[in-house]
């Protein structure tokens, strides 16, 4: 009787025993591991594992977890303008470093050493100068006189105001005009050449700056200078104590000039020379912090032909404070196909304004930057 029950005992617990195992989870891959790794060097196919089951086991159910990621890596640390084909937006084709050591570019800016798309120019802007030109103002003000819109009237005028033209004498020929010079309150000094070359030095017209009355000439004296910083005037500038400063493109002078009371002798003062492959194309003062600036192009560094401004010491312009880039020739190419781009001529700086001109036949356009410590940032054209 006993070994009757033991038996019937024994049978159940046979019966039982797969229902229990039937809960137990089994992650076990051939030889013991609990996971496996096939590393692919091509296209193809591969294993998925070998699975050992253990015996008398029952799959009521299975699952598989899979996980893709590159056995190596490797990259390239993108962090100046040099490394994404240089600042502009023309073709880049020059060796990079890093892993990715060649690449080109398509409608893509570079500048301040970053990458991005490229602007979408457009000739199409407010001026601002009747009150239809915005449809409502809130709490803003519109000032039709100065062209602006500003929470309050400070008396600004916007960039794109147009000033009454002066009416200059007939008496002043204004053929072969070149750089125009504020020199008073009272009155203007204007170049002429006699020709369309600038290699020769200018005449000088002295100009009422109030009614346009031609006063006569002035003369220009080099003694003491070379009288080469005479030759090709890109811009001039007048400096808190009026005297004149010039930059002379062909040559790389910047040259000072002072004015006799009477304001009819430039008499050269000094010059400093940047030498090739510096061609300068502008000067300006800042009128609040007499700074000094002045723009130059560097035609060594083809095809991008650089472009930069510079603040120098006004006691002595060969050292220079800060330096900033303000684009290549393609940023300058305006309706021509000039590798180096069209040139610069002319530079206003009231800060945080920087306006940079560039001209060509087809008509000139101001590039404008803001300062802001020592950041230069393009605003437009």
């Amino acid at each position: 009787m006993r070994k009757a029950v033991f038996l019937v005992l024994l049978f159940f617990l046979s019966v039982m025993a797969p229902l229990a195992s039937s809960a137990t989870t089994e992650t076990q891959f051939k030889g013991g591991s609990t996971s496996y790794t096939h590393t692919f060097n091509g296209q193809g196919n591969g294993s998925a594992g070998v699975i050992t089951f253990p015996f008398g086991a029952e799959v009521t159910s299975a699952q598989f977890n899979f996980l893709g990621e590159a056995s190596t890596t490797t990259w390239s640390n993108l962090t100046d303008n040099k490394d994404f084909g240089g600042a502009g937006t023309g073709t880049w084709s020059n060796s990079q470093t890093g892993s990715f050591q060649y690449g080109s570019r398509t409608n893509l800016e570079t500048a301040n050493d970053e990458i991005s798309l490229r602007g979408n120019p457009t000739n199409n802007m407010v001026s601002f100068r009747n009150t239809n030109d915005l449809s409502t103002t809130n709490s803003a003000t519109i000032n039709t006189t100065g062209q602006f819109v500003a929470l309050g009237d400070q008396g600004y005028n916007s960039v794109t105001k147009q000033f009454t033209d002066l009416s200059v004498s007939s008496s002043a020929s204004w053929n072969y005009r070149g750089i125009v010079v504020p020199v008073s309150e009272h009155e203007i000094h204007a170049t002429r050449y006699s020709s369309t070359s600038m290699y020769s030095a200018p005449s000088i017209q002295r100009i009422n700056a109030t009614t346009g009355a031609l006063l006569g000439t002035a003369s220009l004296s080099t003694s003491g200078c070379t009288s080469s910083v005479s030759s090709y005037w890109y811009d001039a500038a007048v400096d808190p104590n009026g005297n004149i400063w010039t930059v002379s493109y062909q040559y790389y002078y910047l040259t000072k000039w002072t004015l006799n009371a009477a304001k009819t002798q430039w008499q050269c003062s000094s010059y400093t020379n940047y030498g090739y492959p510096n061609y300068l194309t502008g000067v300006d003062f800042d009128d609040d912090t007499g700074k000094l600036y002045v723009s130059y192009y560097d035609s060594s560094s083809y095809p991008t032909y650089n472009r930069y401004l510079m603040e120098v010491n006004p006691t002595n312009p060969s050292s220079i404070n800060s330096t900033w880039s303000i684009g290549s020739a393609a940023d300058y190419n305006y309706k021509t196909t000039s590798t180096s781009g069209n040139p610069n001529s002319g530079l206003v700086v009231d800060l945080p304004r920087v306006i940079v001109n560039e001209y060509n036949v087809q008509g000139s356009r101001h590039h404008h930057f803001s300062m802001n410590g020592f950041s230069l940032t393009k605003m437009g054209m």
